[in-house]
């Protein structure tokens, strides 16, 4: 069975929202953490209901209606839902008032918001879904595992239609926490000049992408989804080189058949250098190397947002300008893509997409 991208919605920090476009515009940001634009669309809600949304909830809904929109698929089979760390925003509003209340006189909605279902259930509350609902917290691979229990529902036929959705917020606590971490740069940088910085450290970013995943194709798909896989606790450049060959093989594929690789390279030395040592120890010269962290950041999630830009590409047959590193030089034709991320050289994930048609 196929596995069809029919729909797409995309909050992020560039102007995605649009499916009509593909980042022909890109927005430039001076920063070291960088945060979504506020889409200008009709939310299709009572303003009662927004009021009580927090920002996480009220993103994550436009970008889940957006996707549906775009599909016509209507009230989806199953919501599964990726986050690496949840509703931040309101857990740390929960844990701040317990300690400013010493533990008395708490409000609960920050606390029903705060769990990483939440924007999952909300969706389903809105849309009147009661079916299949499950959210994943698995740090860098919530969004691969949501995308495996999706394919797994689809080709079981336990379901027709699945509302998949990888998403991540970030909020300036948050921010300074993981900064003693050392993963962010030290001083405001360019996102558009992220990879040639030289030094240690990413942008923080985050996100909210949705895709409408089917079973078979229609006249609004995007791409098809063949594989996902993830490697876990592999630090040696060898042992991920070998992963992805087994992988491509696994779906009748050679290094020479992909197009083009998109790569999660986010500016740090350290972390791009295994990217760079990976892809040239396996793919050969004339594949075309693509990037997309300067544009949303770097958050747990990212790879919602490859997978949004590989399957826009997929359709336009076109790389957009801001993304390449590389350009293909081997052939016009783009058929498949390969998106390939990793989290600090041992967790390894790749989503393969082909061609629709």
């Amino acid at each position: 069975m196929k596995i069809c991208i029919n729909g797409t919605g995309n909050v992020s920090p560039q102007p995605t929202w649009d499916n009509s476009q593909f980042l022909e515009q890109v927005q430039e940001y001076h920063a070291r953490m960088i945060q979504c634009l506020e889409p200008d669309v009709d939310p299709g809600l009572d303003e009662k209901y927004l009021r009580r949304m927090n920002r996480m909830l009220r993103l994550g809904w436009i970008a889940s209606k957006i996707c549906l929109d775009d599909a016509g698929a209507g009230v989806p089979d199953g919501i599964i839902t990726g986050s690496g760390w949840g509703s931040v925003h309101d857990s740390e509003k929960f844990l701040l008032t317990i300690y400013k209340n010493k533990e008395n006189l708490l409000p609960p909605t920050p606390f029903i918001q705060s769990t990483h279902n939440a924007l999952g259930s909300q969706i389903a509350i809105l849309l009147g879904n009661f079916r299949y609902n499950v959210a994943y917290a698995h740090a860098s691979f919530a969004f691969e595992h949501a995308l495996l229990d999706a394919i797994c529902q689809l080709r079981s036929g336990e379901m027709k239609n699945v509302l998949l959705g990888g998403f991540d917020e970030i909020t300036e606590n948050q921010f300074t926490l993981i900064g003693r971490l050392g993963r962010w740069k030290n001083e405001p940088v360019s996102n558009l000049s992220l990879y040639h910085t030289g030094t240690s450290g990413s942008i923080a970013g985050e996100g909210f992408t949705f895709f409408c995943l089917q079973g078979e194709e229609t006249s609004k798909t995007y791409a098809e989804v063949k594989d996902v896989m993830t490697l876990f606790d592999m630090p040696y450049v060898d042992r991920a080189t070998d992963g992805i060959r087994s992988f491509l093989q696994r779906n009748g594929l050679e290094p020479e058949d992909i197009g083009w690789v998109f790569a999660g390279l986010n500016g740090d030395v350290d972390d791009d250098q295994v990217y760079r040592d990976v892809l040239r120890n396996l793919f050969p010269a004339g594949t075309g190397l693509a990037a997309w962290k300067h544009l949303c950041g770097e958050y747990l999630t990212a790879s919602a947002f490859a997978m949004w830009a590989a399957a826009k590409a997929l359709k336009a047959q076109i790389i957009p300008e801001a993304m390449k590193i590389l350009g293909a030089s081997r052939r016009k034709e783009i058929n498949h893509i390969l998106i390939y991320n990793h989290f600090k050289g041992m967790h390894h994930s790749l989503i393969l997409l082909r061609r629709a048609g």
